[in-house]
């Protein structure tokens, strides 16, 4: 599974809790299945090793993107550098937050290394309804993503598929016609080494014939 992220909402991340200590962190907005809002939680409840939202501050937050047709898609926070899976609490907290969401069968769950200590990591996680954890693929993606997305799916036009039907055609009818020239010239070949070899051997047995002759006169007259 890939974690798929507008540009703005990443640089967001990076800004907002990948610069600051840890644990701080904020929720994943998106549509279409893509992620393109982070709403940092300036009020959530932390501590060096634990994190939980702010409802309060968030559910209105919530709410206003829903108008706009947005989803929560996840939760974020930061961990201390070297933990970079999700700790038992975290699950038990996450697993707690789809009784909130029930339509959710899933929710993007990433942790990130701040800067502040080492340098910025982001660890994309999906965590599931019944409480599994897979590592899914980040792919950050330009904030126009429609646009980007459909190029990389757009069809070809009519005229492309009869261009490359037609250059199929002609790779087809090479091909063909290559094979049987291959297999005369291989059949030639014999043929003609042994033409050539003849010609040279009768071509050698003529000058001998003639030569002989003229030899031998010659020998006579001196004698």
């Amino acid at each position: 599974m890939k974690l798929q992220i507008t540009t703005n909402a990443y640089q967001s991340i990076v800004k907002k809790i990948g610069s600051g200590v840890p644990e701080k962190g904020g929720i994943l907005m998106g549509i279409d299945g893509i992620i393109t809002d982070f709403i940092f939680d300036k009020n959530a409840h932390t501590t060096g090793s634990t994190y939980s939202l702010d409802v309060a501050y968030l559910n209105p937050i919530i709410k206003e993107h829903k108008k706009q047709g947005k989803q929560l898609m996840g939760i974020i926070h930061s961990h201390p550098y070297g933990c970079s899976e999700l700790s038992y609490p975290d699950r038990e907290y996450f697993l707690s937050q789809f009784k909130n969401f029930p339509s959710l069968d899933f929710m993007y769950t990433p942790i990130v290394f701040s800067a502040k200590q080492n340098e910025f990591e982001f660890f994309p996680y999906v965590f599931y309804k019944d409480g599994t954890v897979e590592k899914a693929e980040l792919e950050v993606l330009p904030n126009n993503y429609r646009e980007y997305l459909q190029e990389e799916i757009q069809e070809p036009n009519h005229q492309t598929i009869i261009v490359r039907q037609e250059l199929l055609i002609v790779i087809k009818q090479e091909t063909h016609a290559s094979a049987p020239e291959k297999e005369r010239q291989l059949e030639f070949e014999p043929l003609s080494m042994i033409i050539l070899f003849s010609n040279l051997y009768f071509f050698l047995l003529g000058l001998a014939t003639a030569i002989v002759p003229f030899t031998l006169i010659h020998i006579i007259k001196n004698l």
